[in-house]
């Protein structure tokens, strides 16, 4: 009889500890699942450079949710392992959440997919795919307005949105624009054979043949510039100037962005011999003065056609552009 309830009192005791503790299946809880989520919300508000999505999670696994929100991509099935992602600031609730994404290519179609890690692993929801918007001349972009787009949609050429001011003399005087050379002389100039239709090329080979600082001369003047926090500007070259003409004025011939009708100095060179000239040799290429540069008259609907001047001419306004 003594040792019957010997063993009922602990069988009892057992029943006991195991009811403390806390078995997943008993207590409705399984802490060994990653989240789950509903949906990966379709993408709005979509420009050329950002877009609007999020996601739902329905379930946290049965442990904190550490850190959600979207992942994106160009190519299908984008992991959390990929930098271009959100991070919500309030991860373990559950629920509906929203996200911005920014800094996307124009012209472009990504993958997307909402998001959700615990201790135990990442859920996805279902992926998604959008487009951005694609780039349009005339608009503002990057520090300026569009002017150019090239083949693929998404690079081409941005003009700064002012004329670089005019100068300054020691006096307090102004001075009605840049030179293009760093020269006083206008038949002893420094030959730079800036003759590519790339005026990035073309500026740094000015710059670096003819020193200089500040905004002392056009092409350095406009490397100096600084608008939108680029700092890539540069002095274009009279092709370049010729793509940029038809948005200097509109169809009733007044001037638009700024532009005012005036001269706007390029990167290209001109050779031009003048037989007056020192040193100049009647039949022989190597006595060229490189005396002269181009630059186009914008604002004033007169055509594409260049001309050159005397590099020592101080009437030339500069107007920067970038590539993107």
């Amino acid at each position: 009889m003594k040792s019957f309830f010997y063993i009922l009192f602990f069988t009892l005791l057992s029943f006991e500890g195991l009811a403390q503790i806390n078995f997943p299946a008993l207590s409705g809880r399984n802490e060994n699942a990653i989240p789950i989520l509903a949906a990966t919300t379709a993408a709005s508000s979509i420009t050329i450079t950002s877009t609007t999505s999020g996601g739902d999670i329905t379930s946290d696994g049965g442990s904190t949710i550490i850190t959600k929100g979207l992942i994106w991509s160009t190519s299908s099935s984008p992991t959390i392992a990929l930098s271009t992602k959100t991070t919500e600031s309030s991860p373990s609730s559950l629920g509906a959440f929203m996200s911005s994404l920014t800094n996307l290519t124009p012209n472009t179609t990504y993958y997307l997919r909402s998001y959700a890690t615990n201790k135990v692993g990442t859920g996805y929801g279902n992926e998604v795919s959008f487009k951005t918007s694609s780039l349009i001349t005339g608009t503002s972009y990057q520090g300026g307005f569009i002017f150019y787009i090239d083949g693929t949609g998404q690079h081409g050429l941005i003009a700064a949105n002012e004329d670089l001011p005019t100068l300054v003399d020691g006096n307090g005087g102004r001075i009605s624009g840049y030179k293009w050379c760093n020269c006083t002389d206008p038949f002893n100039t420094i030959k730079t054979g800036t003759v590519s239709s790339n005026g990035s090329s073309n500026t740094t080979t000015i710059i670096s043949k003819q020193g200089g600082t500040g905004n002392s001369y056009a092409a350095i003047a406009a490397r100096s510039y600084r608008g939108g926090g680029y700092t890539d500007w540069y002095l274009p070259s009279i092709e370049e100037l010729q793509k940029l003409s038809p948005f200097t004025y509109a169809g009733d011939g007044s001037t638009i962005n700024g532009f005012i009708g005036s001269d706007y100095w390029s990167s290209t060179e001109n050779l031009y011999n003048k037989r007056n000239e020192p040193g100049y040799v009647n039949g022989d290429p190597s006595s060229n003065k490189w005396t002269t540069a181009y630059y186009l008259v914008l604002g004033s609907g007169l055509g594409y056609d260049p001309v050159y001047y005397t590099k020592v001419y101080d009437g030339g306004q500069v107007r920067p552009i970038r590539a993107f």
